[in-house]
């Protein structure tokens, strides 16, 4: 993807690991892709940006035994930030990563410790920002935003209105480091501002184990609209980011299911339910020509 302005062109390099960066509901190929001229090269600036989510307390590995008799250690924290370094390493001053939601809930050590765990280990490892999933209001509204204060980076979450104070959640006298988007300038020559704008999921009150009567989760489109204009216009970004707790199911075949290897562009998938309410508010993006550069997705392990 090649964003492009007067002074250079933005090339977004989507790097994965826990779950894909979503750009549209269908795949574009690499014959698609408007390669830049030679005279148009040596404006063009990388940066890198790692996607995470649904890690569900995993700190410790998983054993996996293979058909032929091999036990294998699988995920776990170390692992994760091995490629976090490596891309650290890389890309520089560069390179973000961000999460998409529910690092809580799943293990017995993320139980045990309320979460804590978790923001322990993002606190450690130097996360950008992350998004808050359904399953982070597990363990109470009062542990979360007690967990969401100690964090060293920001939890961004837009669009959840608290009906009994009349507020969101981001305003003043509400939680204490959520904000509705994060603004990221990287490196110097050029300089490259990136805005970040926080969604939760419609579906949180139908999976989560705490009452949310009193929370109402706003309109995407709508709560997109008033960021990504006030970015563009006002904060002057070059890119807008969505960084959210809900993505598309689109089923692999039950052979991709069996397969331990990074999922590539021959990686075969079966067409994604349309009527999901992220496929509702892409096309809404596209039909009303609203300027999102990317969406980093969650929620539905695809």
């Amino acid at each position: 993807m090649v964003l492009t302005n007067t002074s250079f062109l933005l090339k977004f390099i989507i790097f994965l690991k826990i779950l894909s960066v979503i750009i549209s509901s269908t795949p574009v190929e690499l014959s698609d892709y408007n390669y830049p001229s030679p005279e148009e090269a040596d404006n063009i600036k990388y940066i890198a940006i790692m996607g995470t989510n649904d890690i569900h307390g995993e700190i410790f590995p998983n054993v996996f035994q293979s058909p032929e008799e091999t036990t294998l250690l699988t995920g776990g924290a170390t692992n994760i930030y091995s490629y976090v370094k490596a891309m650290r390493k890389e890309w520089g001053e560069y390179f973000l990563w961000f999460d998409g939601g529910d690092q809580f809930q799943g293990t017995m050590e993320c139980m045990l410790s309320d979460g804590s765990i978790m923001k322990d280990y993002y606190n450690y490892v130097n996360l950008n920002a992350i998004a808050i999933g359904n399953h982070e209001f597990d363990y109470g509204i009062e542990k979360l935003k007690e967990h969401i204060k100690s964090e060293k980076f920001p939890t961004l979450c837009a669009n959840l209105y608290d009906k009994k104070n009349k507020k969101y959640i981001w305003e003043e006298g509400m939680w204490e480091n959520v904000k509705p988007y994060q603004i990221f300038t990287l490196g110097t020559s050029p300089q490259i501002k990136i805005g970040v704008i926080g969604l939760a999921t419609e579906e949180t009150t139908l999976f989560t184990a705490t009452d949310l009567n009193d929370y109402v989760f706003d309109n995407y489109f709508d709560v997109t609209k008033r960021w990504t204009e006030y970015l563009r216009n006002e904060q002057k970004v070059d890119a807008v980011i969505l960084l959210t707790h809900f993505g598309p199911r689109c089923p692999l075949e039950p052979i991709e299911k069996m397969k331990l290897g990074m999922r590539d562009k021959s990686t075969f998938q079966k067409e994604c339910d349309s009527d999901q309410e992220i496929m509702g508010f892409l096309k809404k993006i596209e039909s009303e020509e609203l300027k999102v550069d990317a969406l980093i997705g969650a929620h539905s392990y695809t």
